[in-house]
């Protein structure tokens, strides 16, 4: 940074709105000899400094230019640390590497740090905080290094995904790609690419960077990463029928998932996609099999991901039931679902419209399928038009039956509608 330490010690100095004469009586020298200092006509000594730092209360700011490598380094020993998910360990760094904010001018190492911060808080899941902390530095920006760069619009894809803002998200993703380093691709961002496709219902294009990040993850064949997208793989291929693709790829899954210390934590995933394949094959028995395996897989383990999966299994294992005509089971199931689901509200209205699925020949639950349910999960877009799909069959059925056409037809267009929309986003 080209800029003088006496120009550094103006900037803070009348940032914190202090007169140079109010300095210079407190650290007991001549205002002109502050005045020259800050103007570069003298040398500051070490006493002087030390005095000046401590009356600005900037001892731990890296004020001079190895203290200001050394804090660069530092941060991104902070960023390996968020990495790793050493979170008590990130916590602790953040205070310490705090002071940089005390410093008006480094804009650079502002933005850096209110990124890592933000990332951090992300990962304590304060995503409003983080937000908030990613608009405060947004006018720095442009004068960001590539790394810094990644970063910020790594975060700003994360809280999208969190907000469902799906296309804002991929934006984000593929900025982060082209800062990325061709030959060093980073595997869990195109990974990342990949999921959020499948979550849009964009199945093809999803396989497409899911397969791209187990090719790039070639520095361990074997990794919590690959058994991941392998998983979402399965789910993907199910999506466009190539079943048995999805079976020798869960069945490798599975195989290598022995092979990594994480084991506990994607046993449920990989067993999901293996009771989703089950389940569109019409094994209904080894698929309800496959879900309460997952119902009763590590109960009181609150983690949210592990949660959301056996809010899903309960919901496949009902639509399962009330197919096999099992509704009093199908009904202990949903309210199983929906005490899982209460703090979502995404997957509370899926297990609400399965108990009205279960309930169809009530007038007052086809109701609210077509009135509440389909455009709910139409409108939350991505792999809830599937779920809207299947309401709609499940409908003209029930029309059909009772020979009300009308309705069937209306439920039919409402399914070519909304599979025009999702052949329109691929």
């Amino acid at each position: 940074m080209d800029i003088t330490l006496g120009e550094k010690i103006k900037l803070i100095r009348t940032e914190k709105k202090i007169s140079l004469r109010n300095m210079a009586q407190a650290i007991k020298i001549s205002k002109t000899l502050a005045s020259y200092i800050e103007n570069g006509q003298r040398e500051c000594d070490t006493k002087t400094l030390a005095a000046i730092r401590n009356f600005l209360e900037i001892n731990d700011a890296p004020l001079l230019e190895h203290e200001r490598e050394l804090y660069i380094a530092r941060l991104w020993i902070w960023d390996d640390t968020l990495s790793a998910d050493r979170i008590a360990e990130a916590a602790a760094m953040q205070k310490e590497l705090a002071p940089i904010q005390a410093l008006p001018y480094e804009h650079e190492l502002l933005f850096t740090y209110a990124i890592l911060e933000a990332r951090l808080l992300i990962k304590q899941m304060n995503s409003d905080a983080a937000c908030e902390k990613i608009a405060s530095v947004e006018a720095y920006k442009d004068i960001a290094d590539n790394r810094a760069l990644k970063i910020y619009h790594q975060c700003k894809s994360v809280i999208y995904m969190q907000k469902s803002q799906s296309a804002e998200a991929l934006e984000q993703l593929h900025r982060v790609l082209a800062l990325s380093d061709s030959q060093k691709p980073d595997s869990r961002v195109t990974s990342t690419i990949g999921v959020v496709y499948y979550t849009m219902g964009n199945y093809y294009r999803a396989i497409n960077y899911l397969e791209r990040a187990i090719v790039e993850d070639t520095g361990s064949k074997v990794s919590a990463l690959n058994i991941t997208n392998m998983a979402f793989l399965v789910n993907c291929y199910i999506g466009i029928g190539e079943y048995d693709k999805a079976r020798k790829l869960n069945d490798e899954a599975i195989r290598d998932l022995h092979c990594i210390e994480s084991y506990a934590d994607l046993l449920p995933y990989v067993m999901f996609s293996k009771g989703e394949l089950y389940r569109h094959e019409g094994n209904w028995i080894e698929a309800i099999a496959v879900y309460d395996e997952i119902l009763t897989y590590h109960k009181d383990d609150n983690l949210h991901s592990i949660v959301n999966t056996r809010v899903h299994a309960a919901y496949s294992k009902a639509i399962v039931l009330t197919k096999l005509k099992r509704l009093d089971e199908a009904q202990d199931t949903i309210d199983q679902a929906r005490l899982l689901a209460k703090d979502n509200r995404e997957l509370t209205i899926k297990v609400d419209s399965i108990y009205h699925l279960v309930n169809i020949g009530n007038p007052e639950s086809a109701a609210y399928l077509e009135e509440v349910s389909i455009p709910c999960l139409r409108a939350l877009g991505g792999l809830y038009k599937y779920d809207a799909i299947g309401i709609c069959r499940e409908l003209e059925a029930h029309y059909q039956k009772k020979r009300s056409k009308v309705k069937a037809l209306t439920m039919a267009c409402v399914i070519r509608d909304i599979q025009d929309e999702l052949f329109l986003n691929r």
